[in-house]
């Protein structure tokens, strides 16, 4: 096994600090001294504070990604895809909140304080669905009537880029990803857990709507 670089053990010890005390509280003369270095060490490879939180945030909202990257380019229709795609991020927020939520909780906090990391998280996300949803359209499983297709991107990419001319493509994507939202962001799966919510069901019902809406062309521009 290769030993981890210097990067990975400041990171490594980065992560630790911060789900024992939180973001605001994590320093990096700490980190420097439970590795047996110097702060200034630390600073050659993370020039800041925050930039040390932005990379440890980074890393954990990567995780996520990567359970989710191989369902588009996967087997099964894109309602299968779209159904494991929504299921399978919402069972990992939820499942990381009942494993332990106090550190779901301050890894949620230094995401939403390190706005460079979490927003390429959630474009990469929304990457994955606009595919899913793009890639329907053009084998006719979901309607696009009346909305003009980009081209899928050509492998290996898995995500597809956001089209700036394929705007009513773009409202299809962004109404299902709002419809989503509630199921994946922190403050609604911490207070569905608090509440003892069996959500699951409920995106199912959701899901049943959204394939069913797709396929008979309700997304598809009104006159």
């Amino acid at each position: 096994m290769t030993p981890p670089t210097t990067e990975q053990r400041i990171l490594d010890a980065a992560t630790r600090r911060l789900r024992a005390v939180g973001a605001r509280k994590l320093r990096v003369t700490d980190v420097a001294e439970e590795l047996g270095m110097s702060h200034a060490n630390v600073y050659r490879f993370f020039p800041s504070r925050q930039a040390l939180v932005e990379e440890v945030s980074r890393r954990w909202l990567r995780e996520t990604e990567g359970e989710l990257n191989r369902i588009p380019t996967g087997p099964g229709s894109a309602a299968t895809k779209l159904r494991a795609f929504a299921l399978g991020l919402h069972g990992l927020k939820r499942e990381k909140v009942l494993a332990d939520r106090d550190v779901f909780e301050r890894n949620a906090m230094a995401a939403e304080a390190s706005p460079e990391a979490l927003g390429e998280h959630l474009e990469a996300l929304t990457a994955l669905l606009r595919r899913i949803l793009l890639d329907g359209m053009h084998r006719g499983e979901f309607d696009a009537e009346g909305i003009p297709l980009p081209e899928p991107p050509a492998p290996p990419a898995i995500g597809c880029p956001a089209d700036p001319s394929a705007v009513e493509f773009e409202e299809v994507v962004t109404a299902v990803e709002s419809a989503i939202l509630r199921f994946r962001h922190p403050i609604f799966v911490l207070q569905d857990a608090d509440r003892g919510v069996d959500t699951v069901p409920i995106l199912e019902r959701l899901l049943d709507l959204l394939v069913e809406g797709l396929s008979r062309g309700l997304f598809t521009p009104r006159e």
